[in-house]
C-alpha cells in the first residue's frame, strides 16, 4: 500500500487500509449471525462466494496496471538515486 501511494499521502493510505480491515473485523461478527439466521445458509454463503469472486476478479484486473505503476515508480527512484550520486 505504501508503495502505491504518493509519498505525501502514505499515512492516509495506510490509515484507510487499517480502518477498512478493522471495520470488516467489527462488522462481520456483528451482522453475520443475524444475516445467517434470517436468510439461511445457502443464500448467505452463496452471497459470500459471489462477493469473493467479484473481489478476486477486481484484483486480477488491477494486477497488470498496478505492476506497471510500481515498476515505473521503482525505475524513477533508482534513476533519481543514480543521478544524485553522480552530481557533485
Amino acid at each position: 500500500i505504501s508503495e502505491l501511494a504518493p509519498a505525501d499521502l502514505r499515512g492516509r493510505y495506510q490509515g484507510a487500509f487499517g480502518i477498512t480491515v478493522s471495520g470488516a473485523a467489527f462488522a462481520a461478527p456483528l451482522f453475520g449471525p443475524g444475516l445467517l439466521a434470517r436468510f439461511g445458509t445457502h443464500l448467505f454463503w452463496g452471497s459470500c462466494f459471489v462477493v469473493g469472486v467479484a473481489v478476486c476478479a477486481g484484483h486480477v484486473a488491477a494486477a497488470g496496471p498496478r505492476r506497471r505503476h510500481l515498476t515505473e515508480l521503482r525505475r524513477g527512484a533508482v534513476g533519481a538515486r543514480s543521478a544524485g550520486a553522480i552530481a557533485p
